[in-house]
């Protein structure tokens, strides 16, 4: 096996003269213009059935919203709302990332079906209802 991304960050924090060299660290460094973008993002209008036109945008939105009755995770919910939310709008507004998407789930769904998917183990089950 490869570098993980872990080894990657742990190189790039230990370069980096305002870090202690730990991943966390990094990694909340790196999180907070995101979520700058995040707060931009989550200002547009929420997609709904009626203001998306493509049936697959509609499959995407049922998604969503199955998505956050499974979560139980309240801190994170904004965030991911948001980054969902815009790739829904992505997905119905611009074509080159309608065809990226489509041809991503195609391989997601192609691996899975396959047996190759492998569940990661996660501590963090409380996070998930069923």
């Amino acid at each position: 096996m490869g570098k993980t991304y872990e080894d990657s960050i742990r190189e790039l924090a230990a370069k980096t003269p305002y870090t202690v060299g730990k991943v966390h660290d990094i990694i909340v460094k790196f999180k907070k213009p995101l979520v700058l973008v995040l707060n931009l993002v989550s200002r547009i209008p929420e997609p709904t059935k009626e203001t998306c036109k493509f049936s697959n945008s509609h499959h995407l939105i049922d998604i969503r919203d199955r998505f956050f009755q499974h979560l139980d995770l309240p801190i994170r919910d904004n965030a991911l709302k948001a980054i969902i939310n815009f790739a829904i709008i992505m997905y119905e507004y611009d074509p080159p990332y309608r065809r990226f998407m489509d041809w991503w789930l195609k391989e997601l769904v192609g691996i899975y079906n396959k047996g190759l998917w492998v569940e990661t183990p996660d501590k963090h089950k409380r996070w998930w209802k069923e």
